[in-house]
């Protein structure tokens, strides 16, 4: 049996869609979900495990996910997958992921694309129940192996407290990796290994568009800018000095100036390829996307796409 743990994120418009995929590519399993208490309870109903109480934090909701799983499955042998809400198997996995398995004890995607990351990324993650029980490991933040470009301090992102794990316990790991012939976007849009899509944008936007030198050279415009102000400025209270500097930065910002330029342009990426995968209810064509973009253009393309 496969146990698979998803948490949906403010928007309930990848269910359906990670539902067809999953009954298409993959055989004999449940699913257990996090859901937003706003959304409609019966989003849920294909679901074996499903809960809308208000816990904040992704990391807690998939450990909370991981616990019920582990307690409710009939064999340790039973596999656990750890799967974003806008991700999902493109092709066939059954035998993939038993097979990799078989020489590793924990496969998972690793963002490479992400300035370095070398953690295993929740967006897929595959291993048995007894290894998730022997790594005594969670979904906590920490250190992915990147370091901030701009400040020289290690990466902190959710899955970096298992790669801390798999190290002390010194168990190898299966890494999958961007397989995109195809590039739209260098993050979003990702396939990993060909058999698993990740969009990248499934429960909000995320301002991490730049690259770490581009981060680099406008944050030093950024400090110059606020020097600049905030040496003519008299503040009382910490209050204050708040509004003063968000509003600076929202005005006068490079990087918060550049992150809005990029955030309307990669909406509209963000929309096409989302219609793509909407529309294909039979859940053939959009796999093609990652080597045949230009086989796609069939639906409207507002962005001028390569």
């Amino acid at each position: 049996m496969i146990h698979i743990a998803t948490v949906h994120y403010q928007t309930p418009k990848w269910v359906e869609i990670q539902y067809r995929y999953l009954q298409k590519n993959l055989n004999d399993f449940r699913l257990y979900g996090f859901f937003d208490k706003s959304l409609d309870r019966n989003i849920a109903d294909k679901y074996y495990f499903a809960s809308f109480t208000d816990v904040r934090r992704h990391d807690q909701k998939l450990d909370l996910l991981a616990d019920i799983i582990c307690h409710s499955a009939q064999s340790v042998n039973d596999i656990i997958i750890f799967l974003d809400s806008d991700a999902f198997p493109v092709a066939p996995v059954d035998k993939y992921i038993r097979t990799k398995l078989s020489a590793y004890p924990l496969i998972a995607i690793r963002r490479d694309e992400d300035n370095g990351a070398m953690h295993p990324h929740p967006a897929f993650c595959a291993t048995q129940i007894k290894t998730w029980l022997a790594l005594q490991s969670s979904w906590q933040l920490g250190p992915t192996g990147a370091i901030h470009q701009h400040t020289g301090n290690p990466h902190m992102d959710t899955g970096g407290a298992l790669l801390e794990s798999l190290k002390s316990h010194h168990v190898s790991w299966y890494a999958m990796l961007r397989t995109n012939k195809n590039e739209i976007d260098s993050l979003f849009f990702g396939f990993y290994d060909s058999v698993i899509y990740h969009h990248g944008n499934g429960g909000g936007w995320s301002n991490a568009f730049l690259s770490g030198e581009e981060r680099t050279a406008l944050e030093q415009k950024i400090r110059t800018r606020l020097f600049y102000f905030l040496e003519r400025v008299c503040l009382v209270g910490t209050d204050k000095l708040l509004r003063l500097t968000n509003g600076l930065r929202d005005r006068f910002s490079p990087l918060a100036l550049r992150n809005k330029e990029l955030k309307r342009s990669n909406t509209k990426k963000v929309d096409w390829v989302f219609q793509i995968i909407l529309d294909d209810i039979s859940c053939e064509k959009f796999p093609l996307l990652e080597a045949e973009g230009s086989r796609l253009r069939a639906y409207s393309d507002p962005v001028q796409l390569p």
